[in-house]
């Protein structure tokens, strides 16, 4: 019976002869798992940014319609009429940039009068206001009159 020296290097029986590497199969299926991985990643990531920009629509509308109530406490009437806007940037940039219209839209949001005169708010039409955002499809739409907000998913 024959022993073999373990210990000896140039008896290495990791690696037989001739298979010092990957197939390509080995490495094919490599690469399209780690393709898969990314893909599933990347996905992952626009759901939660986009569920991150819809968050942040409905957090700047909520401070629009109490910057407006506070401005109609003071001035008896809702800043703004239909076509009116104020635009993210530094400064926002719209004819509701107001001083005393105490809101700054989010980055990449748009807020815009959409029908109505802040002067006879119940209408017709009713005044109403609707946010935006450059990266999403939504919108959500504010009616000063009924207190509602509308989705939509353009």
């Amino acid at each position: 019976m024959s022993t073999k020296n373990l210990t000896n290097k140039d008896d290495d029986l990791s690696y037989p002869e001739g298979k010092d590497g990957f197939t390509i199969k080995q490495l094919t299926g490599s690469i399209l798992l780690l393709v898969l991985v990314v893909a599933i990643a990347i996905i992952g990531f626009k759901i939660f940014v986009a569920k991150a920009d819809r968050i942040t629509l409905q957090h700047d509308l909520g401070n629009f319609v109490k910057a407006q109530n506070i401005y109609r406490a003071d001035y008896h009437h809702y800043c703004g009429k239909a076509g009116d806007f104020i635009n993210y940037g530094k400064p926002p940039t719209g004819k509701l940039v107001v001083p005393d219209l105490l809101f700054s839209p989010s980055e990449g949001v748009l807020v815009v009068i959409t029908s109505g005169d802040g002067n006879d708010y119940i209408g017709p039409p009713a005044f109403k206001a609707m946010v935006k955002h450059n990266r999403s499809g939504y919108t959500y739409e504010y009616d000063f009159s009924t207190m509602t907000i509308t989705e939509r998913n353009n």
